[in-house]
């Protein structure tokens, strides 16, 4: 599944939307391997490990954005022992051009190199412009790693478990570590001062180590005329052993054990701005049934009656309970500020069941230790939203990311609990990192719940597109369909690859012990369920719901219950999440990547029902009902075959 351009009925139902996929080659020299993509290496393995997660020779604009560049010319060399790549490379933004050109060489023996050459062609203005480096999580966290500087002093250090907020190391020349199984691997960096940030901030699954610095200032020109001539060699030293050499596609074991902690109250968000007839999504609320719905208050905004009676439109329709998100302007005190969103609340018999508190200032991002504008703090929000909405928990924390949270953290104390949201599209927006992402929750949730103690743990509404935009004016338009970064809707959201992520991150959250968690929203951008008057997948103008509808429905529909810990020989090609019922245990899987996998389930007794969300069913699943349907029987449930981004749920058989 990786050509350029997949049948429109396959690309439809898997990602919602025909955009072609980049094409990929593997380049491959003995035990070293690597695929090229889109101008990038990924996926560097030596003997089957892999030793990084992938080299790009990248630009950024004054805004952050990714400067588009064009690649042409690609010619390449492959025989037994080395692999050799050459191409032209173009950055175009605006009226303003870089070009060079791209020379990879590898070698059996361990060694590869990345080189680019680039002049501006006019001056060219960029926040960043070089390589930059992802380093897989798992030979990183946790491990000593010798750094050389650029003045050539050495140093040992330790990358952190817990999630750093600023950088860890400065200042790099090169990176060596150990990689296990006997091999070490030597990262040297030409043409520049490189730095490395914690990538897990921002859901990315890797650390990430980038040319320039965040401590000198952005952004910069580049002149006319200039060059910019950088290289990454990376040296493996040591011989891989033969098990570390997988095969093709093993099959997977899925191991229930013992009963685990309760799963997490499931909700989801509805958006109130654009105003929305949301009686068109009473049917779907009720087949949903989630735990609370998140809405919002704006004090951004002067219209909080209006913003008031909109949200009564819900109250009145559902007995679900509202979750409040209110943001203060920073113009007044918070005292002021939440009475008036109060008043206004009350005027409409409005009574939250929880409220989260934060401020203008706080849906923005800040470098760890650079000043804030004056605004109310965690102390003040939090004291005044008990005066005005005495008796109710108030949350607080971050309507944002967790880089935020982890910029600001919450004491101890202060909240009834603590909320931050994800999204994995943050850096990049391919299907392969959507899901390699996944890896990363884990640790922000471990990293949050370092910081905030024993208080209850709230994922905020968190989805493969994004509410909110820190570092920027707005979220991405896309109109088109398209796959970017920090989009206001995402085409795989209505795919069968949205269900397959979205139960990876409920499963990531239920065993990290979280006590609720959003997903997504019922309506508008990130809808899960599609209205009368939405925008329906092509040939199926019927459409009442998108696939992932069906993880929201089916967990929330065992709120409170135990959830079972399940163990797999490999999580990052397939995710689950037991849970124990009357009837015995039930079992979800998702398959995180885009090709069949086998999988055994051990220990699985008796006939079970069996409910696949993949491409055959994608009609089917596309009704609200879908889960209500008989399911298919199967004699022997310890061993199924999951078809690409399948999400698949076990259910014991009626005797």
């Amino acid at each position: 599944m990786t050509a350029d351009r997949l049948d429109h009925s396959l690309a439809i139902s898997l990602f919602g939307t025909d955009q072609p996929v980049p094409g990929r080659t593997v380049l491959s020299a003995g035990p070293l391997a690597a695929t090229w993509e889109a101008g990038a290496l990924r996926n560097i393995r030596y003997g089957g490990i892999e030793i990084v997660r992938g080299i790009a020779f990248l630009s950024r604009d004054e805004s952050w954005g990714n400067i588009p560049v064009e690649i042409a010319n690609v010619h390449v060399v492959q025989e037994e022992a080395r692999f050799h790549l050459s191409c032209d490379l173009a950055f175009l933004g605006g009226l303003q051009r870089l070009a060079g050109t791209v020379d990879i060489a590898g070698s059996s023996k361990g060694s590869l190199t990345f080189s680019v050459s680039a002049a501006a062609e006019t001056d060219f203005a960029t926040n960043r412009t070089g390589f930059t480096i992802l380093h897989p999580l798992k030979h990183m966290v946790g491990q000593t790693v010798d750094v050389t500087h650029t003045d050539g002093t050495l140093t040992r250090q330790t990358i952190p478990e817990r999630i750093s907020p600023g950088q860890p190391i400065f200042d790099i020349r090169s990176l060596t570590h150990d990689l296990g199984s006997g091999l070490r691997v030597a990262i040297q960096m030409e043409g520049a001062k490189f730095e490395m940030e914690d990538h897990r901030n921002w859901m990315d699954a890797s650390f990430k180590t980038y040319a320039g610095s965040l401590l000198d200032p952005w952004p910069y020109v580049i002149v006319q005329g200039e060059r910019v001539t950088q290289s990454v060699i990376v040296t493996v030293t040591g011989n891989p052993p033969a098990s570390a050499v997988p095969s093709d596609r093993p099959e997977l074991t899925v191991s229930l054990g013992d009963r685990a902690g309760v799963l997490p109250d499931l909700g989801t968000a509805m958006p109130r701005d654009p105003p929305a007839d949301h009686s068109r999504f009473v049917g779907q609320l009720k087949h949903a049934n989630p735990a609370y719905l998140v809405m919002r208050m704006d004090g951004r905004q002067f219209d909080l009656d209006r913003q008031a009676a909109d949200l009564s439109t819900v109250a009145r329709t559902t007995d679900t309970p509202l979750h409040l998100e209110m943001i203060l302007s920073a113009t007044n005190t918070a005292d002021r500020e939440l009475e008036e969103l109060a008043i206004a609340l009350g005027r409409h018999d409005i009574i939250p069941a929880a409220v989260v508190v934060t401020q203008a200032h706080d849906m923005s991002s800040f470098q760890p230790g650079d000043p804030r504008p004056a605004g109310p703090r965690y102390m003040e929000m939090a004291t005044a939203a008990r005066r005005a909405f005495p008796g109710i928990p108030i949350g607080g924390g971050m309507v944002a990311f967790f880089t935020e949270l982890n910029r600001l953290p919450v004491p101890h104390g202060v909240f009834d609990f603590v909320t931050h949201a994800v999204c994995p599209a943050v850096h990049a927006s391919d299907d392969q990192s959507l899901m390699e992402n996944l890896e990363a929750a884990k640790w922000i949730f471990a990293s949050a719940r370092a910081m905030i103690g024993s208080t209850p743990y709230h994922l905020g509404p968190s989805w493969i597109s994004s509410r909110v935009n820190p570092y920027g004016a707005a979220v991405s338009p896309n109109p088109t369909d398209e796959r970017i970064c920090l989009a206001e809707s995402d085409p795989r959201q209505r795919g069968i690859f949205g269900a397959s992520w979205a139960l990876g991150l409920v499963a990531a959250a239920t065993e990290a012990g979280l006590d609720a968690v959003a997903l997504a929203s019922l309506a508008g951008p990130q809808g899960l369920a599609i209205g009368r008057d939405d925008r329906k997948p092509p040939e199926h103008p019927s459409a009442e719901a998108t696939p992932a509808f069906h993880v929201l429905r089916g967990l929330a529909a065992q709120g409170s219950r135990h959830s079972i810990t399940t163990t797999i020989s490999d999580p990052g090609a397939i995710a689950g999440l037991g849970i124990e019922t009357p009837a015995g245990p039930e079992l979800w899987l998702a398959n995180l990547t885009a090709e069949e996998r086998d999988v055994h389930v051990d220990p699985w007794h008796g006939p079970a029902v069996l409910h696949e969300l993949d491409h055959a069913r994608y009609s089917d699943a596309l009704r609200l009902d879908f889960l209500d349907s008989p399911g298919r029987k199967v004699d022997n449930a310890a061993r199924l075959r999951l078809a690409p981004y399948a999400t698949a749920r076990l259910s014991p058989a009626a005797e």
